[in-house]
């Protein structure tokens, strides 16, 4: 964030961001719940987090794929660089996903209003398929995180090249 130019670009991408999300939970179906306020600050919260849990694993991908070689750069030095990358982007998305999980909670209450709503309403079943799919790709998350990632930080930067390599290929 260098230049007033630049500051001024990440400024307005984050409140066009806000603006979406904002926009989602005015019309969306939190607006209809009990407590709508806290229903829709929850949603605003869970729409964010998730935007950036997505958006930074695009943008994670995206990287490393533009990345994967130079020849520029000594591929020891890039292994060290995209082991950072990696590193930075775990941390956000541990906080972003659980963001998620706890705006989740409250606005699933909020809604459904009794944990016997999740199996005799539409929208509770939905939500249970959005748990279980959830959980499958916070899972892989946590292995990446706890047996991959938190790793890189431990080794010298030899091991920690073919560290990155590896989670690379995960």
């Amino acid at each position: 964030l260098g230049s007033s130019r630049e500051k001024l670009r990440v400024g307005l991408g984050i409140l066009g961001c806000t603006a979406a999300v904002s926009a989602l939970v005015v019309v969306g179906h939190t607006r209809t719940a009990r407590f709508a306020p806290l229903t829709g600050a929850a949603d605003a919260l869970h729409l964010g987090a998730a935007g950036v849990w997505v958006g930074g694993l695009v943008g994670l991908f995206a990287y490393l794929r533009k990345h994967h070689r130079s020849d520029e750069i000594d591929p020891h030095d890039l292994a060290l660089v995209q082991a950072e990358v990696i590193t930075r982007f775990s941390r956000v998305a541990s906080g972003a996903i659980v963001d998620v999980v706890v705006s989740g909670i409250g606005m699933g209450w909020t809604i459904l209003g009794s944990l016997e709503a999740l199996a005799i309403t539409t929208y509770g079943r939905l939500l249970l398929i959005k748990i279980g799919l959830f959980v499958v790709v916070a899972a892989l998350g946590a292995y990446n995180h706890f047996a991959l990632v938190s790793q890189l930080e431990l080794f010298t930067p030899d091991a920690r090249v073919s560290r990155t390599q590896r989670l690379r290929t995960i």
